[in-house]
């Protein structure tokens, strides 16, 4: 975790990532569209929200060709997608996200400094997350392939029990070990979060767009991550864009109509 008051971060750098603020705004918004509307936070409790992450964390071992199996036949190397991983790892982090937002509404509340009546994420304006010199990863696996069990239980056990001392600020540093666990950037970080939340709120939004098919029988989430490859590639290209792009890969013309 970084605070942009205290570290010298380029401004250039600090607009291809997502602050901790606007990352919970994004998820707010993403969340107002479930069947509860506004009050989704009143109505989805943490155990709701925790029991999607233990789903999560059963992708992380399942969906990225990692080997972890010990009574296994062992997996090839060249099945292990790193970029998957990390694409898990941040379908966990709009839940966690999502706790936040719960306990910060409800019996955290008390304990939130520096709020603001028009601006509740206010606190967290300059706060990023990811692994910029500044948090020693809990890395997911040890080369090329195998799942560290030690590490990937304790981050389990962080992110599902750690919630009895959450306050204001610690779910920030798990969010930051959960990004640097899967080598996760400040802004891949954003990069994978604004792609995910897009394709999400456009499916939300417009529910009678069609999607297009991949010709090449690619997943969402394989498409999404090539997007993301080509925002990393390219050190001009803005999160902006990033929607942009995610929008037309999947919905193409319609977005006009």
């Amino acid at each position: 975790m970084f605070n942009q008051c205290c570290t010298t971060v380029s401004q250039e750098k600090l607009d291809r990532c997502l602050s901790i603020k606007q990352m919970l705004e994004l998820q707010n918004e993403l969340n107002s569209h479930l069947p509860a509307g506004d009050a989704w936070n009143s109505f989805y409790s943490v155990d709701h929200m925790t029991t999607a992450i233990i789903s999560e964390l059963a992708e992380v071992l399942d969906d990225t060709g990692m080997q972890w199996k010990h009574w296994g036949t062992p997996k090839d190397p060249a099945l292990f997608n790193v970029d998957m991983l990390k694409m898990e790892m941040v379908d966990i982090v709009h839940f966690w996200l999502s706790i936040a937002i719960i306990r910060l509404r409800g019996d955290l509340a008390d304990r939130m400094t520096f709020c603001s009546p028009t601006d509740e994420f206010a606190m967290y304006d300059k706060v990023y997350v990811g692994d910029m010199g500044q948090m020693q990863p809990i890395g997911l696996y040890n080369e090329p392939n195998s799942l560290n069990h030690s590490n990937f239980v304790q981050l389990a056990r962080l992110i599902i029990c750690g919630q009895r001392e959450m306050d204001a600020y610690s779910w920030v540093n798990t969010l930051g070990a959960m990004a640097s666990s899967v080598g996760l950037s400040c802004e891949e970080l954003g990069a994978y979060y604004t792609a995910k939340h897009e394709l999400n709120r456009i499916r939300w939004d417009h529910p009678d767009w069609q999607k297009q098919p991949d010709p090449e029988g690619l997943t969402d989430n394989e498409r999404i991550i090539a997007l993301i490859n080509d925002y990393m590639a390219d050190s001009t290209m803005t999160l902006v864009v990033l929607r942009e792009n995610v929008v037309a890969e999947f919905y193409g013309d319609q977005t006009a109509a």
